[in-house]
């Protein structure tokens, strides 16, 4: 099952520090611009825990480099940038859950 990260931030010109949080967890990832990167979050729980784990992680990776971000996961990127934007920093939309929790 896909499943999607979405990391946000407000703060356009640490996209490239982004990236990098992005690119240090997964190695499929998209710029989609606007302070928004998506990564694939599948089968990434062996390397870094589950899911709530994963987001925490990268929210302490980017403010490492003094970015603060939020981060959603879901199914869709539509799902899991709903929870980035309005979650309380971290929210993880349950598997097959996208639909209700939209």
């Amino acid at each position: 099952m896909t499943r999607i990260a979405c990391l946000l931030t407000v703060n356009e010109p640490a996209r490239p520090a982004l990236l990098r949080v992005a690119l240090a967890h997964s190695p499929r990832v998209e710029d989609a611009g606007a302070g928004r990167i998506y990564l694939d979050a599948s089968g990434l729980e062996g390397l870094f825990g589950d899911e709530p784990r994963l987001a925490a992680r990268l929210r302490a990776a980017a403010a490492a480099t003094g970015v603060k971000i939020r981060v959603g996961i879901a199914q869709s990127r539509v799902a899991a940038l709903a929870a980035a934007r309005l979650g309380p920093g971290v929210l993880v939309v349950e598997p097959g859950g996208d639909a209700a929790y939209l």
